[in-house]
């Protein structure tokens, strides 16, 4: 559930829609999501390695908690509460309610009803519209176990609305008002019809391997039967009377908790929730069933079939038949035509157990490293000819269901999901039977205790939404909440007491479902689930059908192998000796050079050449080493002890006609499946970027290639290393890894063939997925069929060859076309002298003529006859999404054919005054209005094609923003039940044409879309990450009008855009009926053909 001042919800399903700020060098996800991989078997630089570190356990927050039962201070009618001031950001607040609830408190007549109350009772709250405007953000979301309603506030009124006021009354009043929602019978229906077509819209394919997953694992218990998004028939006859006999029974003060976190003051804060939430009654509901529960009120009321001996006796309840009336444990199998690579999943269910003193901690601690070191060994040890795409090892705490999780979960090739399983079942074995080496156990260590101090060094860094997860991960799985500096003392302690011994016994623990595979009186797994392509639809060839006794001869054949003690690897504490970087610093004489930034070279200044340009408002570096590269450098302490570093280069896929279509892509994926550089194996340097916190990604898009490096800036703990060895620091590891990527990359076949085979997998998915298939059919018709734009077909993969992709990215990979972005925790000097020494180094290179990217124009379709086609995909269920598309300005106001938007808007405003002439001519000017005009444009699709025509439950407006290409394209997208699509899709083109006819853009519409990406842009300064995004492009002379006064002037421009700019800016897109394309895609059952 949205609003207009929207921030995405925790994922339902893990189905959530991605929305994030606008980036530097990305476009939106819409676009990019069929070229773009999220990497985990073959993480370059093991990317995966701090999320497995992270998911299970950080029960620590900065700060002290104040619950009410601290001194008896609860309010009389039971409502518990929680309040943790935190100054990050300062200035704002978070206020959640947590209702105890979700769908597996439905009975059988109210499957849904948890997810439709959740509307109803937010978006039909008065009292939650009174925060429109303020910069406030809102949201809700229901799970099986509870429904979250919260608002993420200023603590004071914006300026411009009166005298300014404090939020939190407000925030309250809202939530409050939850616990007190009226159903009005309008507001029912426009929710209803809100819910059906959300329906529809999460139903992919991605969606219901979800659903079969928590199916088997669930067999026995309610979960398998209550999916929060609930049952279509139901949803549509429920009444009023309905509505409330629901909320009325599970709505209670006695069956919530409000989590305050922020900028507040405990007193204020505690004063605030009596006066507003004391006046309602308790219930007299007495529930005390007999599951879960009952034991943990965050639970949901299940029961468990538990896998492992260690159970407590409180926990072993009777539970339900089987969902499906097949035997429990017994694997089950999904297949669908629209899957292409087969899946499998594997779990055990265990109690969580709650860390509660040292011992808890300890075991928690060698839990965590005994995950890692598998984690390892299945994506690094197998990197050769891999049988995975992706491996994952994992032990949760998942109080959403009532129960922790040790899964296994891959994907596959179909012709090789038995090697898969062999290989996956021995690795676990071997973690059993043999537990760690010497060398993992002071690895995995090592890196446990380096997170730990990150985080006790971020201190009251630690942002408002980082401390509720923290918060509200310990509280509903019943772990003691601890200060971070806690949290690293008693890592400290941990880990110097742990024995191979303890760990080992940890070891077997996590994996005795897998030591004895189906023999009578062991332990065994809890649920299995392969999911399978159907054979027609695969274009992979032949493969063998798949039964439930070929899944368990699989297993069995694993459990069976021979397995020998793991062997350690050598891993270099540094890439290079000191000799050998002072024989390249001799040889390069690395200096920095003299130059005019773009700033003053616009301003036509060129006396202001100098060495070093430094900027004090916004803290940036600019530096331009000897060999060519430009260099950007901020300081920031946000996030403490870290840093990151972008290699950009221009080019991308724009240039990829010189080197074969989709070779800039499948170069970009081979560098990330490889990892070899020099003399070094892949599986050093992986585990040398482990050992240093160092995370790697390779990525492009239509218009740039870059590299992503995020490391510490601190020495790690490593143990291998004596005390006062002149050791590297996270940074200069960082700065190693970077030199050898550009300098000593070794281009392997065996990372190529899994780049091309990735490649063939990605197209299939495409063509089976509704929205990317459509996307794909629309951008063809408006592009002319320019393949840079385009999914890469398996005759292009084939067509390439490991040399033709290494040619195509050493081709914009040259110093005089790099420029590279530094942001972090860092001392300058130290950060300035290693840009020296490691890029400095680098060989001085410069781009051949056919690799210079030209500013030239989008392409365009010459048939200008037919702007709207159709498409549809079989599938057992219908769907159906809509498009709405046209022609814009570039991300810097450049329209196809050159024109600049200051020089459209002097045609089109020849009496502007001085000021808003000076304000248009910032280069800045542009990106603010079209940021401006998306919040507006989309903030008018709410509330006409959602709430006042019920059409759809999410309809979203971008901008696709190139920067170099002259001229971009818009993106309406908007999902609906099929019947309503063409209605949504004729809604949406009509909302745009009302905005510059008869319902223009109000002043009030501007300022409203004002806060909100100010306040997106100051949450997001918070992040190394944005910095490095923002400074991409301030040097480089491939973006022509971005320099310094882009980030040093976000504020003041922003603030100067008037509704007038953006009626103008309208006025230059294509939205008319002769200028727009349109596309409706569907699912379903075959069409049939006339």
């Amino acid at each position: 559930m949205e609003d207009g001042d929207r921030r995405e919800a925790p994922e339902k399903f893990n189905l959530a829609a991605e929305k994030g700020h606008p980036e530097v060098h990305q476009k939106p996800k819409k676009f990019e999501n069929r070229r773009k991989f999220k990497r985990k078997a073959s993480d370059f630089g093991g990317n995966q390695r701090r999320k497995n570190f992270e998911q299970n356990g950080r029960n620590s927050a900065n700060g002290t908690a104040k619950s009410p039962d601290d001194e008896n201070r609860r309010p009389p009618n039971n409502l518990k509460y929680i309040i943790l001031p935190n100054s990050s950001p300062p200035g704002r607040f978070e206020a959640h309610m947590e209702v105890f609830t979700g769908s597996s408190d439905e009975l059988d007549k109210q499957q849904g009803m948890a997810h439709l109350v959740e509307h109803v009772a937010y978006m039909g709250s008065r009292k939650r519209e009174r925060l429109f405007g303020t910069g406030t953000q809102t949201n809700a979301y229901t799970d099986y176990h509870h429904t979250v309603f919260y608002a993420s506030c200023p603590v004071l009124t914006p300026p411009g609305l009166g005298k300014r006021k404090p939020m939190l009354p407000l925030a309250l009043d809202a939530l409050c008002d939850v616990l007190e929602a009226k159903c009005e019978p309008s507001r029912l229906e426009k929710e209803r019809a809100a819910v059906l077509s959300e329906m529809t819209m999460v139903n992919t394919i991605e969606y219901r391997v979800e659903c079969q997953v928590l199916a088997t694992l669930h067999t026995e218990n309610m979960l398998s039967r209550r999916f929060p998004i609930g049952k279509e028939e139901l949803i549509r006859a429920w009444q009023v009377p309905d509505i409330k006999e629901f909320h009325s029974t599970h709505y209670r003060p006695d069956n919530a908790i409000v989590y305050l976190i922020g900028d507040v003051d405990i007193a204020q804060c505690e004063e605030q929730l009596l006066k507003i939430f004391g006046h309602i009654k308790p219930s007299n509901v007495q529930l005390k069933p007999i599951n879960m529960k009952y034991i943990n009120q965050h639970f949901p009321p299940i029961t468990h079939i538990w896998s492992g001996q260690n159970v407590p006796e409180s926990h072993k309840m009777e539970v339900m038949d089987t969902h499906d009336s097949k035997p429990y444990g017994e694997p089950r199998i999904f297949c669908h035509n629209l899957l292409q690579a087969f899946s499998f999943h594997l779990f055990a269910k265990k109690p969580i157990e709650p860390i509660k003193n040292f011992g808890d901690f300890r075991k928690a601690v060698m839990r965590r490293i005994a995950l890692a070191a598998l984690q390892i060994r299945l994506s690094v040890n197998h990197r050769t000819d891999p049988p995975f795409n992706m491996v994952e090892f994992n032990y949760i705490d998942s109080p959403r269901e009532a129960c922790a999780v040790c899964s296994l979960d891959f994907t596959a090739d179909p012709l090789r999901w038995r090697e898969a399983i062999v290989i996956s079942v021995r690795e676990i074995r071997r973690l059993g039977t043999y537990g760690l080496t010497h060398g993992e156990l002071s690895r995995f260590s090592s890196m446990l205790l380096t997170d730990s101090q990150q985080l006790a060094a971020q201190g009251d860094r630690i942002s408002n939404s980082d401390q509720l997860n923290f918060l509200m991960a310990a509280v509903s799985g019943g772990h003691l909440f601890m200060d971070p500096k806690q949290t690293y003392k008693a890592m400290h302690l941990a880990v110097q007491s742990l024995t191979l011994k303890e760990v080992k016994e940890i070891a077997y623990e996590m994996s005795e479902h897998m030591m004895s595979y189906l023999k009578e009186g062991c332990t065994q797994p809890s649920a299995i689930l392969a999911c399978v392509p159907s054979k027609e639809s695969s274009s992979s060839a032949s493969f063998e059908e798949i039964t439930v006794e070929k899944i368990n001869e699989a297993i069995l054949e694993g459990t069976n192998e021979v397995i020998t003690p793991p062997e350690d690897t050598v891993v270099p504490s540094s890439l290079f000796t000191k000799e050998k970087l002072d024989s390249k610093i001799k040889k390069y004489n690395p200096s920095f050079k003299s130059f005019v930034d773009k700033e003053n070279e616009r301003k036509n200044e060129p006396e202001k050449a100098q060495p070093v340009h430094f900027d004090p408002e916004t803290g940036i570096i600019q530096r331009r080493l000897s060999n060519g590269i430009k260099v950007n450098i901020k300081k920031s302490h946000h996030e403490s002890q870290c840093a990151q570093m972008r290699i950009v280069a221009p080019g991308g896929r724009e240039i990829e006609g010189h080197f074969g279509k989709g070779s800039i892509p499948l170069g970009a994926r081979t560098m990330q499946e490889g990892g070899a550089v020099s003399d070094l194996s892949r599986e050093q340097i992986e585990l040398f970027c482990h050992d240093y916190f160092v995370m790697v990604a390779v990525d492009t898009n239509e218009e740039f290639f870059w590299i992503d490096l995020s490391f510490p800036t601190s020495k790690p703990h490593l143990s291998n290393t004596n005390e006062g060895d002149d050791e590297l620091s996270g940074i200069e590891a960082g700065f190693q890894i970077a030199n050898k990527i550009l300098t000593g990359y070794v281009w392997e076949e065996d990372a190529f063939k899994r780049a091309q085979q990735a490649y063939f997998q990605l197209y299939e998915a495409s063509l089976n997925s509704l929205e990317e298939l459509s996307s794909e059919k629309l951008m063809a018709k408006m592009s002319g069929d320019d393949s840079r734009f385009m999914s890469v077909p398996h005759d292009s993969i084939r067509s390439l060859n490991l040399e033709s992709v290494k040619k195509a990215i050493l081709s914009q990979l040259t110093t005089d076309s790099i420029e590279i972005s530094l942001s972090g925790d860092f001392e300058v000097e130290e950060a300035e002298k290693l840009v020296l020494q490691y890029l400095g180094t680098v060989p001085p290179s410069t781009r051949d003529a056919e690799a210079i990217p030209k500013n030239e124009d989008i392409p365009m379709t010459s048939d200008n006859d037919d702007r709207h086609i159709s498409v549809h995909l079989n599938d057992s269920d219908e769907r159906a999404v809509a498009y709405v598309s046209g022609l814009c300005p570039n991300k810097w106001g450049f329209l196809r054919g050159g024109e600049s938007l200051n020089e459209a808007l002097k045609r089109l405003d020849p009496k502007a005054s001085k000021e808003t002439l000076e304000l248009r001519n910032h280069p800045l000017f542009p990106s603010m209005a079209l940021s401006l005009l998306k919040e507006v444009i989309n903030r008018r699709l709410f509330s006409t094609v959602r709430e006042q025509l019920r059409l759809t439950y999410d309809a979203n407006f971008h901008f696709l923003g190139f920067e170099r290409m002259q001229g971009s394209w818009y993106l309406i997208t908007v999902t609906a039940n099929p019947s309503k699509a063409e209605a949504a899709l004729e809604a949406c083109k009509d909302t745009l044409m009302k905005l510059s006819t008869t319902s223009p853009i109000s002043y009030d519409n501007v300022e409203n879309a004002k806060r909100v990406v100010l306040n997106r842009h100051e949450n997001d300064e918070r992040t190394n990450q944005y910095w490095c995004e923002l400074m991409g492009g301030i040097q480089s002379e491939a973006v022509m009008v971005k320099d310094i006064s882009c980030i040093r002037d976000f504020s003041k421009v922003l603030n100067g855009v008037t509704s007038k700019d953006l009626q103008l800016l309208l006025s230059l897109m294509k939205i008319d009926k002769d200028g727009v394309y349109t596309c409706i895609g569907t699912s379903g059952a075959p069409v049939s053909k006339l």
